[in-house]
């Protein structure tokens, strides 16, 4: 026999011995002639399949003699021998964990349905209520239930049963009905895709290979097969690639199939033999909801279209078949009281720290410092992610809900509220937004996300969030309506007896143009200067300002179609020079 050289990298594999004569025994090394220290030596299979290669290659390049049918037939064999599919359970076969691989033998365990689920942001609560059989052994009552996998703060109450003790451990969950199985049944047909795809791509293979040295009758033959199957096995292979794709899209939709959960086992004390009534309860955190607004404005009508819906998560892994659902909507609220403040008069500002539970809240830094001479202590500013007392609960009735998410409607109106144009200039200018302010109903409205959309055209991305009883939405900046600003004067000097006093003025003129098919009006809004001192003076000159609720000064500006108008605003500022002030305008 000629010697074959190895090629660097090369792996051979193990095969069955009822294939190879001379194979190692069992719990020997897999290989003959291979082993510590020594040269890797090919086994019969691997020469015979070099043996078949190199025939192949000389027929290519010396005189394209044909290959025997019967070095042919065995080196497919061989090749077919690695496409042998290795087959298992489902829950095996998709990411089961290390704990479902030891209990391959447990028949799987159907979960309990609930009776009623309460649907917070962050969680949800699942109840029932089932009759279970109890199972005594050496006086010992034992009943079972089955939970999902993530399921916490566990509960129980058995009437006049004592409950010992309890456990749980994972377990085999059986495939539930819906998405569930939809996926189960989606997989396989994956895999028999996939296989059948591997099939037409070697025939594929076949075809278009090397057709070696034939007769002119025989090349003919060939032709025509070739013309006839090549198409059709095209046709095939496009089509199971678009089926496969498309497969794929689904499970990527579809939830995973849940394959373990969590076994409950109950111990009870004087139990006997029969049936028991179990109530429980369990909170899952990879389920709840969000509320999401989408707002539409649409400024010729004067009307907002508001649409309030609750996306739902469901990830138990079940379909909650016929329970009672609601929704909460309810604040986050520290569950600890915060630590008071140090006072100390007329020290700085001093954080407000949180208890350690309220940690995850973000607070803003609290003013305490109390000066005999300043104006209105400005009140704490309010933590970003709170409300002002907001609970609303929907309840929905007896439904089905399945696994995923799914969008839920729960509020649809139309406010009748025209639009306002705000502008907020500074010695630049300024854009004009787009703003509607509403009175709100006695019905909770959550501070969420919402979408805005001018005449069903998107603007962008924001939040409802309420303020009391009224509600400031703001619809982007509107391009056909600005502000200019022009700095007509700022001055700084001194007054009195050898500079006893300072001042500061500064006057701005502010144009409105609007290039609108009709007349609008803009509400210019500046910050109300506030003096620090009792010893400070402030003054106002130009058009007058109307005060704000927020400490600010604004001008409606009424302005025709296609024009301009202007307003004209001043500050006076006068301090004592021992103050040392440097105010800025802002």
């Amino acid at each position: 026999m000629v010697p074959c050289p190895v090629p660097a990298g090369t792996s051979f594999p193990a095969f069955p011995s009822a294939f190879l004569s001379g194979a190692s025994a069992p719990g020997s090394f897999p290989f003959p002639g291979l082993g510590p220290g020594r040269l890797p030596l090919p086994d019969r299979a691997t020469l015979l399949t070099w043996k078949v290669r190199n025939r192949m290659m000389k027929q290519k390049t010396t005189g394209h003699r044909r290959i025997p049918s019967r070095l042919l037939g065995v080196s497919f064999l061989l090749a077919g021998m690695s496409l042998v599919p290795v087959s298992g359970p489902v829950w095996a076969r998709e990411g089961a964990t290390a704990a479902t691989f030891g209990l391959v033998d447990e028949a799987p365990h159907t979960f309990l349905r609930p009776k009623q689920v309460s649907l917070f942001p962050t969680h949800a609560l699942v109840q029932g209520e089932e009759e279970l059989e109890v199972r005594v052994r050496d006086g010992v009552g034992r009943v079972e239930l089955f939970v999902p996998e993530n399921a916490r703060n566990l509960q129980f109450d058995l009437g006049d049963v004592r409950l010992a003790s309890w456990r749980s451990r994972v377990a085999p969950a059986a495939v539930a009905d819906g998405d569930a199985r939809r996926r189960q049944d989606l997989l396989a047909r994956k895999r028999a895709v996939e296989g059948e795809l591997e099939a037409v791509s070697a025939r594929l293979g076949l075809w278009t290979a090397h057709a070696g040295e034939r007769s002119l009758e025989a090349l003919e033959k060939l032709d025509a097969r070739m013309t006839e199957v090549i198409p059709r096995l095209r046709e095939r292979q496009a089509a199971l690639q678009r089926e496969l794709k498309t497969i794929s899209s689904v499970l990527a939709s579809l939830p995973r199939v849940t394959e373990s959960g969590q076994l409950v086992i109950l111990l009870l004390d004087d139990a006997t033999a029969g049936k028991v009534r179990v109530r429980y309860a369990y909170t899952l955190d990879n389920s709840g909801w969000d509320p999401v607004y989408d707002l539409d404005a649409r400024p010729e009508e004067g009307t907002v279209r508001v649409l309030l819906t609750a996306r739902l998560r469901q990830n138990s892994g079940m379909d909650w078949r016929g329970c009672d659902l609601s929704i909460v909507w309810q604040d986050a609220r520290p569950l600890d009281a915060p630590a008071l403040p140090v006072w100390r008069v007329d020290d700085g500002p001093v954080p407000r720290p949180y208890a350690r539970a309220a940690a995850e809240f973000k607070s803003a830094p609290v003013m305490m410092a109390a000066r005999a001479d300043s104006a209105a202590n400005a009140p704490a500013a309010p933590v970003p992610v709170l409300d002002k007392g907001t609970y609303a609960r929907w309840d929905l009735g007896r439904v089905t809900l399945p696994q995923g998410q799914e969008r839920l409607v729960l509020r649809q109106e139309e406010w009748k509220a025209p639009l306002q144009w705000v502008a907020r200039p500074d010695e630049q200018g300024s854009p004009v937004w787009l703003m509607v302010e509403r009175a709100l109903d006695s019905t909770p409205w959550p501070s969420a996300p919402a979408e805005f959309s001018v005449d069903g055209l998107p603007v962008g991305s924001g939040r409802f969030v309420p303020e009391g009883n009224k509600v400031r939405l703001y619809f982007g900046v509107d391009p056909r309506v600005s502000v200019t600003t022009t700095t007509d004067d700022k001055r700084r000097g001194e007054t009195g007896i050898i500079g006893k006093r300072q001042t500061w003025s500064w006057n701005w003129t502010y144009t409105v143009h609007n290039a609108r098919a009709q007349a609008v009006t803009v509400r210019v809004e500046r910050p109300e200067p506030l003096p620090v001192n009792k010893s400070v003076e402030v003054s106002l000159d130009g058009a007058r300002a109307q005060k704000g609720e927020d400490h600010s000064l604004f001008w409606k500006v009424e302005v025709p179609a296609g024009e301009s108008r202007s307003i004209s605003h001043g500050v006076n500022v006068s301090a004592p020079a021992e103050l040392g002030l440097s105010p800025v305008a802002p």
